[in-house]
Parts: C-alpha cells; sequence; structure tokens
C-alpha cells in the first residue's frame, strides 16, 4: 500500500542520517533504531526496496544524444 511506501522513504531518510553499515543492523536489537523497527519488518523493507526503480528511460534511450548503455554505466 501507500503507506508502506512512506515507510520505505522514512526508513531510507533516517538511513541516511544514522550510518550503520549493514542495512540488516537498523533492525538488531543492539544497534537497532526503534523508530525503524516500529515502522516495518526487515523483510517487507527489502522487498519493497527490492522492487522500486526510478529511471526516465525515455530521456536516455531515445534522440541524437542517447546513451546506448546507460542502464549499465556507473557513473
Amino acid at each position: 500500500s501507500s503507506d508502506l511506501v512512506l515507510g520505505v522513504f522514512g526508513v531510507v531518510v533516517i538511513m541516511s542520517l544514522v550510518n550503520i553499515t549493514n542495512i540488516r543492523n537498523y533492525w538488531s536489537p543492539v544497534l537497532g533504531n526503534e523508530i525503524i523497527k516500529n515502522t516495518m519488518t526487515v523483510n517487507t523493507f527489502e522487498k519493497i526496496r527490492s522492487n522500486l526503480h526510478f529511471n526516465d528511460n525515455l530521456l536516455t534511450s531515445i534522440g541524437p544524444n542517447r546513451d546506448k548503455i546507460h542502464k549499465i554505466r556507473l557513473f
């Protein structure tokens, strides 16, 4: 639902402020963040995150300045 997607964005914002090397540690009993733990489970977060994709393929795939390998280019 839209509440879960908004929750993912909130979790990502908190993760940008509190730096922990392993994402799963945000849900750990010792290092975890209570706000993140109360928002959603780690499995739900990872499932939504694995399916989110933000890229306007039209901007990079057509026209004279298109980049034919834009999907695999690192930078």
